[in-house]
């Protein structure tokens, strides 16, 4: 996946909003673009892991600039095989780590990926099709921060509310045209003893 620096985002935010300097306003603009991949969860991603043994520990995502912020589900490689289940095959210690409570021969792990924090870079897509959005998500943070000159609640609000419709439509665009393997949760029915 093609990755684009944060600052690419400035002049879309600087047309909303003066005063911040630009370090500041780079932050917001990556807390926004973390939050965006976060709640909408666009950018779908799989990696595939062979010979997975009992309690081994794997990183979700194998990405160098994005780490997993939710864990879609896990499938089998082979054969178009079905869902592993989790807390019977594996258990997710966070969202970008993973152990194998069964040996797994083949997987394919789908997971929601989002820009990690060390470098600063952030996915292109989020440039070329949601640069108003993202610029909206960083307006509205740096708007509502308290005792600053440029503070205003109202506009603050104002773009929160723009952010906030982005994310929604970015959500349903990935689960409306995606293959349900990518998206779908599946809740297993699980048997449970009642004394």
């Amino acid at each position: 996946m093609n990755m684009v620096g944060v600052d690419s985002f400035l002049p879309d935010l600087r047309r909303v909003i003066t005063g911040p300097l630009d370090i500041g306003m780079e932050e917001a603009l990556f807390d926004a673009c973390v939050q965006f991949c976060r709640q909408s969860e666009l950018i779908t991603l799989s990696r595939v892991v062979t010979d997975w043994t009992q309690g081994q520990v794997l990183e979700v995502s194998d990405h160098y600039d994005l780490q997993a912020c939710q864990l879609l589900h896990i499938t089998d490689h082979r054969d178009g095989g079905g869902r592993y289940q989790a807390g019977t095959d594996y258990h997710a210690l966070t969202p970008n780590s993973v152990m194998a409570l069964v040996d797994i021969a083949a997987a394919t792990l789908w997971y929601a990926a989002e820009p990690r924090k060390d470098n600063g870079l952030v996915p292109e897509l989020l440039d070329s099709h949601y640069r108003d959005v993202v610029a909206a998500g960083a307006a509205a943070t740096l708007y509502l921060q308290p005792d600053r000159p440029w503070t205003d609640p109202r506009r603050g609000g104002e773009y929160q509310a723009r952010f906030v419709e982005g994310i929604r439509q970015a959500g349903r665009f990935r689960k409306n045209h995606a293959a349900p393997e990518q998206v779908e949760y599946a809740n297993p029915v699980r048997r449970r003893n009642f004394f």
